[in-house]
């Protein structure tokens, strides 16, 4: 038996690529996705994706501040 190793941000694209795999044909508005897939990636909890509330002006806001940096 061998240990394979992992680099972070290889487990984080290969949780985020297993998720949308798994929400499939599923729509979300533009930058919403990502959270979503964030917040399942966090908890392990696929209802997320039919729980979570969004706010334009959050939306708005959140893209006003954070632009096209890092995911969140």
């Amino acid at each position: 038996m061998s240990i394979e190793f992992w680099k972070p941000e290889e487990i984080e694209a290969e949780s985020f690529r297993r998720i949308g795999e798994e929400l499939g044909d599923r729509q979300f508005p533009a930058g919403v996705d990502l959270v979503v897939k964030r917040v399942i990636h966090t908890t392990a909890d696929f209802s997320f994706a039919d729980t979570l509330l969004f706010r334009k002006v959050w939306s708005n806001r959140a893209r006003k501040r954070y632009g096209r940096g890092p995911a969140l």
